[in-house]
């Protein structure tokens, strides 16, 4: 049943989801801006990862200085994606209560908190990358077994499938969406974070409240959780794409890299009214002007 009070936290929801709607409209250009470092830190990555591999694959095996130098190359990507996830949570967090926010002071704060976001979002990542592995190794069985009912039979079950799969990952990305605005925000260490980011949206909150959480849930799915699983080659592989040739392999990164840096800013701008809400006491005396 839902009182007057859970009314009240809907309508908190609901404004907080247009107030960043607004956030990102008066500040997309910013946000670009913001995010352009860590998409070369995260390209370069990429190429390198790409062209060391491709060697390897040429000598017929891997000498432990480039598996070690893959391992290395892995980081910096990781550490990218953090920073860049950081410094959008932090400039937009900057513009809830600052007129002008400084670029600069984002782009330093993402790259101070880089790897305790990231580490923060790793059980959260492992555990939905895992969901979309099995659901691609499930859904090549499926093909195998639909097949000779034809490709109608085959689309039916692979939209059941997916259908299955994305309504679970939807809830666990809305549940802790504000893992990033807790680790820099809260100065959470990464596994604390997780716990008190699931205190700020409850089970209870995500049930009641579900519509308007769970287009949050997407949104991080499509601009966030997608164009990070394309960047990695167990998403391809399971695809039937794997290594095809260097310039393919370095389109496909980049073309990932780019949608997650020219699509995220929408989600951390709509994250960062929902958190601020639920913690009104870092609002002083300043208010946002857009």
């Amino acid at each position: 049943m839902i009182t007057h009070a859970s009314r009240i936290e809907r309508l908190v929801i609901l404004a907080s989801l247009r107030r960043g709607l607004l956030l990102v409209r008066a500040r997309y250009a910013a946000l670009l801006c913001v995010g352009a470092l860590p998409l070369a830190l995260m390209l370069a990555g990429a190429a390198c990862d790409v062209l060391v591999q491709a060697d390897t694959a040429a000598k017929g095996s891997m000498p432990g200085a480039s598996a070690l130098l893959l391992f290395v190359l892995l980081g910096v990507r990781l550490f990218a994606i953090g920073m860049m996830c950081a410094s959008w949570s932090w400039y937009c967090g900057a513009a809830m209560i600052e007129a002008q926010p400084e670029i600069g002071e984002a782009i330093w704060m993402g790259c101070r908190y880089a790897l305790r976001s990231i580490l923060a979002c790793l059980p959260v990542w492992m555990i939905g990358l895992a969901m979309v592995a099995l659901t691609l190794m499930a859904g090549r069985v499926m093909i195998l077994i639909f097949a000779p009912a034809g490709w109608a039979a085959v689309l039916l079950g692979l939209l059941l499938l997916v259908s299955l799969v994305t309504l679970p990952l939807i809830v666990l990305l809305a549940r802790f969406c504000m893992l990033v605005q807790v680790t820099l925000f809260d100065a959470a260490q990464p596994f604390d974070a997780l716990g008190r980011s699931g205190s700020y949206l409850p089970w209870r909150a995500v049930w009641y409240h579900w519509w308007p959480l769970w287009l949050v849930g997407v949104v991080l799915l499509a601009c966030v959780f997608a164009p990070a699983c394309l960047m990695t080659e167990t998403t391809w592989a399971l695809l039937g794409a794997g290594t095809v040739s260097v310039p393919h392999d370095l389109l496909r990164q980049m073309l990932a890299a780019g949608g997650l840096w020219l699509a995220g800013p929408l989600a951390f701008a709509v994250i960062a009214p929902l958190y601020f809400s639920q913690r009104p006491d870092l609002f002083t005396s300043a208010t946002q002007t857009l």
